[in-house]
């Protein structure tokens, strides 16, 4: 993974001073975490909606699919849905709460107060849900919570004993932090450029190679922060080409990788990760 390494501004880093700032004037107040995971799912949205382009609006609600052979009508609740309607019309809009529908959907943020097992069991049974034969596998799944319980080589220890068990993969995730960690997990895709044969007779497809890496900051005394996780975001969101213009370079890694994990799979569409 590459991003900005000497460079005086970067803009991850302003959304990430001004998102301590607010967090911290609440925290004189109150402990109390889920208040506390409600304002960084509310700080994120304004945060978000402030500084990214307006190609992708930010809010909670859910996503409803268009084919009618899926029954279960619309998704369970979305803490951060990434949509785009600039090109797609929304179906309902509270200003707070919206619906829309899979074409539209860029990416998807949950939020937790407190990261532990049950949160990781949550992003993966929405990973593994119908509405994603709707979205595709260019939409990502993050997770991000305000304390932990549970540590970043045990989340990636767990999703990779999960990924050996060889599930259906329909979502896939972006990145997972939490604010208390010095470190944070994700993952990327890489895509054969010509397809190949697979296992089932006469079948072209296209290998994808799913990694999933736990990291932490080379240089110190920069820590893993929110900034990075923005950054992934954004990145992944938005084209290496935005992130630059907000981000000036793009340098060598300046992460070091603890662990890391691949797995292979296959569609029969090329440049699924094209923007």
């Amino acid at each position: 993974m590459s991003l900005q390494l000497n460079n005086p501004f970067l803009l991850a880093d302003t959304f990430e001073e001004e998102f301590n700032l607010q967090l911290n004037q609440l925290k004189r107040f109150t402990n109390h975490g889920p208040s506390l995971g409600r304002y960084v799912e509310l700080l994120l949205i304004n945060l978000l909606n402030k500084y990214c382009p307006k190609s992708i609006h930010f809010s909670s609600g859910f996503i409803y699919p268009m084919n009618p052979r899926i029954k279960n009508g619309a998704s369970s609740q979305i803490d951060i849905i990434c949509f785009d309607r600039q090109n797609y019309p929304i179906l309902f809009d509270s200003n707070e709460l919206i619906v829309t529908t899979p074409k539209s959907v860029k990416g998807m943020i949950e939020v937790k107060s407190t990261l532990d097992k049950k949160s990781i069991n949550q992003i993966i049974k929405l990973s593994e849900s119908s509405i994603f034969n709707e979205i595709g596998k260019n939409v990502k799944i993050y997770l991000i919570s305000s304390k932990s319980n549970i540590s970043p080589k045990f989340v990636f220890e767990y999703l990779t004993e999960y990924y050996s068990s060889k599930p259906e993969m329909k979502g896939l995730f972006g990145s997972i932090y939490s604010l208390d960690w010095d470190e944070f997990i994700c993952f990327n895709i890489r895509q054969s450029e010509s397809p190949e044969e697979i296992s089932i007779p006469d079948k072209l497809a296209y290998r994808l190679t799913y990694s999933i890496l736990r990291l932490s900051r080379l240089s110190l005394p920069h820590s893993v922060g929110l900034s990075d996780f923005i950054s992934k975001l954004i990145i992944d969101l938005f084209g290496s080409n935005i992130f630059k213009s907000i981000g000036n370079v793009m340098a060598p890694s300046i992460y070091k990788i603890q662990e890391s994990h691949d797995v292979v799979l296959y569609t029969d569409t090329p440049n699924i990760l094209s923007k």
